[in-house]
């Protein structure tokens, strides 16, 4: 598969066991580990053909993930130990990271050796095309559905705020919700629309949220010279976070075939 699904498909999973510890981290952690198998592509072995023959060799083995996880395992516990879970839990973590990245690679035509270094034929289910938006569109937006809805519970929080360290700690966890939702419209839009009008599709995106951006102090200023305080302010925003997360979810998970970019098949 392509490496923004496998990098969402990591995050999701790291996300959903350590996600209760590790907060908005385990996104990043998981979608880092979800592409390493591919780092495959940096060794070159001689020629273009040999390059694409020994792709999804040794890197996506079940022996080689399984160790890897045991490996990482091990340095994270460590160097960086938390009590908050066990290292069972981290192990099962790391290990489906990697385990459904060559498990997914299998279900492509293009031919996974699982089972390297036995002397047994790539595998290949020919099930899902290499890039294929009927899988990657749903993870997507389950990601930016799940950003959106931080994003909107953490304006609600300003509400019951008072301390300095607690705003610091709040406008980090918003900041990096925000952040790491941004990266996510572009795909969406390439999916949704195709690339052939992407440029403009994102253009106006981009110049909404502008705008947004541009009027929200404008908007700020003026809640608080009418009623002393910020607090219609932050409700509305969290109203507004809410329908965010709404139209989110409306977004269709097919598209329609005018607008399909073609789905390569190895």
């Amino acid at each position: 598969m392509d490496s923004i699904t496998q990098a969402v498909l990591g995050a999701s999973v790291q996300a959903a066991l350590l996600g209760r510890w590790q907060g908005r981290k385990a996104l990043l952690y998981g979608a880092a580990l979800g592409t390493l198998p591919d780092l495959d592509v940096v060794i070159d072995y001689g020629d273009a053909v040999a390059n694409m023959t020994y792709h999804r060799g040794f890197s996506h083995s079940l022996f080689v993930v399984s160790a890897v996880a045991l490996l990482l395992t091990a340095l994270i516990r460590r160097w960086r130990p938390d009590a908050g879970y066990s290292g069972t839990r981290l192990l099962l973590t790391l290990w489906l990271v990697l385990l459904t990245h060559v498990l997914l690679d299998a279900f492509t035509s293009y031919g996974t050796q699982l089972l390297w270094p036995l002397p047994t034929p790539p595998i290949a289910w020919s099930s899902v095309f290499i890039i294929d938006p009927l899988y990657s569109v749903p993870l997507l937006l389950a990601v930016l559905v799940g950003g959106l809805f931080v994003q909107a519970m953490c304006i609600a929080t300003y509400l019951a705020v008072a301390q300095l360290g607690e705003f610091y700690a709040l406008s980090v966890v918003f900041g990096l919700a925000y952040g790491g939702g941004m990266p996510l419209y572009a795909v969406l839009v390439r999916e949704f629309f195709g690339a052939r009008i992407m440029g403009t599709v994102f253009g106006a995106v981009s110049a909404f949220a502008s705008l947004g951006m541009a009027l929200g102090p404008w908007a700020g200023g003026l809640v608080f010279d009418n009623f002393q305080r910020y607090t219609w302010l932050h409700a509305g925003s969290f109203a507004i976070g809410l329908a965010a997360v709404a139209v989110a979810l409306s977004f269709p998970t097919k598209r329609r075939p005018s607008l399909d970019l073609g789905r390569a098949a190895a």
